[in-house]
């Protein structure tokens, strides 16, 4: 009787495995596939009455009560706000464009030392 050597084993191993592996995964896969003729058609249930209760706005009204003077008082606050963001914005970008500028300072004096080095 003769032995087979583990080298010519384990390759045919791994191909026997490859191919179940990619079968069942293509198996797999066909079962979710749409049928073709049914792509164009959309499946909308038609809901009927109140519907102030159903999924994320379940238990919330769609109006709440408030006074206006409120709204006015908010209304400053949120300009207020948008004033101190873009001020902000602005201080960012102009120290962003000094710091650019310093490093473009400090880059030109080394290339002239290291011009003047190599010299």
């Amino acid at each position: 009787m003769s032995a087979i050597p583990l080298n010519r084993i384990l390759p045919l191993g791994f191909l026997f495995h490859l191919l179940i592996f990619s079968f069942i995964s293509l198996s797999s896969c066909m079962e979710f596939v749409e049928d073709p003729n049914n792509q164009g058609r959309l499946s909308l249930q038609q809901r009927l009455g109140n519907q102030w209760a159903v999924g994320h706005f379940m238990g919330k009204k769609s109006l709440q009560d408030t006074d206006f003077e409120e709204m006015e008082s908010f209304a400053k606050r949120n300009v207020e706000n948008m004033r101190a963001a873009l001020l902000q914005e602005q201080n960012r970008a102009e120290s962003e464009r000094e710091l650019r500028n310093v490093q473009l300072a400090v880059r030109n004096i080394l290339e002239q030392y290291l011009k003047k080095m190599q010299n």
